[in-house]
């Protein structure tokens, strides 16, 4: 198998803005290829020294290639299945500079170039970025506002370069937005999730680090899919602290919890709380009819007719005790 080398650009690599979206594979897989000054064997002897699988370490290679972090001598890292949702790319055809020149004489296209270049601080973009933002309007058919709208999306997000403008642009086509009313519709979920992701983040005490990918899925299952806001999500958080040992709040038990809840149909605090007290109702009334049917009992005194068999030995006792008394005092006279 041919040696994979790649250049690190050690520039990028302190300054990129990929490292605040990079998971902890991806991180593994770039120190190690630091580590092997950028030359391996394959991409399995990379995933050994990285611990982590071949699969995520061609994603990893890909999403640092796409990022300009690294660059490979012998092609494009393969992108596999597993990971074409984060990966899908696609190519600008190369356009002549008659033809972007010809096309710019649109007023709309002419726009949105100028757009582009004020929202990155930059309004005299060289011809390399003029040509790719061309390319998105006549080879992906995408209407200058949409090209707009994205790029600010990319400005707020602090990852705005006109490469980065088209990868994302490339990708969200593959998946269907590609309209202005798509690409509405997903700014505004990717906010609100990272307006409810900053709040789980603030009540498990989750700063300063990349999320692991278990609780970035748990964190968008609860905020996407089951609608819930951060209060329920700290109901459940006050529970999983109570129940468990280490009396931190464990993920996959508050997401038992809120999974039960959203069951249940439960959609606000009040609910949940509702929830709760039913629950615990129906155990303790399980667990007294429990007791009361397997439960011991006291075994009732037998008595034949009006005859108390206790009664009748408690007298006997006593009737005994008193004649050993009697016979003791007539003893000494």
């Amino acid at each position: 198998m041919a040696t994979l080398k790649y250049r690190i650009d050690r520039v990028r690599v302190i300054g990129s803005a990929a490292f605040s979206e990079a998971s902890k594979e991806e991180l593994r897989v770039l120190l190690a290829l630091i580590e092997l000054s950028g030359e391996v064997e394959s991409a399995e002897e990379l995933a050994s020294a990285a611990v982590t699988s071949p699969a995520r370490c061609k994603s990893a290679l890909a999403f640092w290639e796409e990022s300009g972090v690294i660059s490979a001598d012998d092609g494009q890292p393969t992108i596999t299945e597993e990971f074409e949702e984060r990966l899908v790319r696609g190519e600008i055809d190369e356009v002549p500079a008659v033809r972007v020149a010809e096309s710019i004489r649109d007023e709309g296209l002419a726009n949105m170039i100028d757009d582009v270049g004020n929202i990155m601080g930059q309004p005299c973009l060289s011809n390399t970025d003029v040509k790719s933002l061309t390319a998105l309007y006549t080879q992906y058919s995408l209407a200058p506002d949409y090209i707009s709208m994205l790029a600010a999306h990319l400005k707020a997000r602090g990852c705005l370069t006109v490469k980065r403008l088209c990868d994302e642009a490339i990708r969200l086509c593959g998946k269907g937005c590609d309209s202005y009313e798509a690409l509405e519709a997903y700014i505004s979920l990717v906010e609100k999730t990272s307006a409810a992701e900053w709040e789980f983040r603030r009540l498990l005490g989750i700063y300063n680090r990349t999320l692991s990918p278990s609780e970035h899925r748990f964190f968008k299952r609860w905020s996407e899919e089951f609608g819930y806001s951060v209060g329920i999500v700290s109901l459940a958080y006050d529970i999983a602290v109570l129940n468990t040992r280490t009396g931190r709040g464990d993920l996959r038990y508050m997401d038992s919890i809120l999974t039960s809840w959203y069951e249940a149909g439960c959609k606000t605090v009040s609910e949940c709380q509702a929830h709760i007290e039913s629950e615990r109702a129906r155990k303790s009334a399980e667990s007294a009819a429990r007791g009361k049917k397997g439960g011991k009992t006291t075994p009732e005194t037998p008595r034949y007719g009006n005859f108390d068999i206790n009664e009748a030995f408690a007298d006997a006792v006593a009737r005994s005790f008193s004649e050993d008394n009697n016979d003791d005092e007539g003893g000494d006279q």
